[in-house]
């Protein structure tokens, strides 16, 4: 069975700025909690363990998890906290103990958003609330699977998010390889590595899926698509989609006219 993320929430998602002499000492969870430092230290005991806790820290408790937990008074603790049940069976398995988030400005912008949207009240902020979590959970997932990317490999992706915005706009392999100071063959082999493909390969791809788009959804010409793609001949571009596509781009356009008119 695949994985199904799904979750549904048993408690508003919220901040919460611990009060002096603050201790936290709960019933054994019902269910799960996502409960992530925003700011100040602590500590928290479960499981027969001790951790330390500062900013950019988070858990995911369990079920039957007793704890205590309790602050540095002098830098108190801002914690988000959100109790969650997984609709089918928990389809992964976090630390049990302490998790740093990597990216944690996109982690906190999310957490803010799912405790605006949830408090706003009607059905659809509760949606994207939970939305929201979902996904905070999703990003600790991918976080403790895929090994963080570096400086060049952001910068790689960067590359490639921009040609594809831009697929008539035709780049040379020593053009992209020297805006990350790669030479062509090492930039090459990394641009492989993420897309499985040559860079010469992915523009061409990347061209002919927006050519299929624009045949299906514009009224756009053959040569005002072939010429906005970066083609200087129409003709040439016909036998490329021909070839890479498996069809004409006539084809494509009768066969997205006549899926609209049944």
């Amino acid at each position: 069975m695949k994985p199904d993320y799904q979750i549904q929430l048993n408690c508003p998602p919220r901040w919460q700025h611990c009060e002096p002499l603050w201790r936290w000492e709960p019933p054994a969870f019902t269910d799960f909690d996502l409960w992530y430092v925003g700011a100040g230290k602590g500590c928290l005991r479960f499981a027969d363990q001790d951790w330390q806790i500062t900013k950019n820290q988070c858990f995911v408790l369990t079920p039957g998890t007793k704890l205590l937990g309790a602050q540095d008074e002098s830098q108190r603790l801002s914690v988000f906290y959100v109790h969650f049940e997984w609709l089918q069976e928990a389809p992964f398995s976090f630390p049990s103990g302490v998790i740093d988030v990597r990216d944690w400005g996109h982690f906190e912008d999310m957490s803010h958003r799912a405790e605006r949207d949830y408090a706003r009240g009607h059905l659809l902020g509760k949606v994207q609330s939970t939305a929201w979590v979902r996904q905070m959970l999703l990003h600790l997932i991918a976080e403790q699977t895929l090994p963080p990317p570096s400086i060049a490999d952001a910068a790689l992706e960067q590359i490639i998010a921009a040609m594809r915005q831009a697929p008539g706009k035709w780049h040379s392999v020593p053009e992209l390889a020297a805006q990350i100071h790669l030479s062509p063959s090492q930039f090459t082999r990394r641009f492989y590595t993420v897309t499985g493909m040559s860079p010469r390969h992915f523009q061409i791809r990347t061209r002919l899926e927006r050519a299929r788009q624009l045949l299906e959804e514009s009224e756009m010409t053959l040569q005002h698509i072939a010429f906005a793609l970066g083609y200087q001949d129409h003709y040439f571009f016909a036998r490329q989609y021909k070839q890479w596509m498996g069809e004409t781009p006539g084809k494509t356009r009768l066969m997205a006219r006549d899926k609209h008119t049944r």
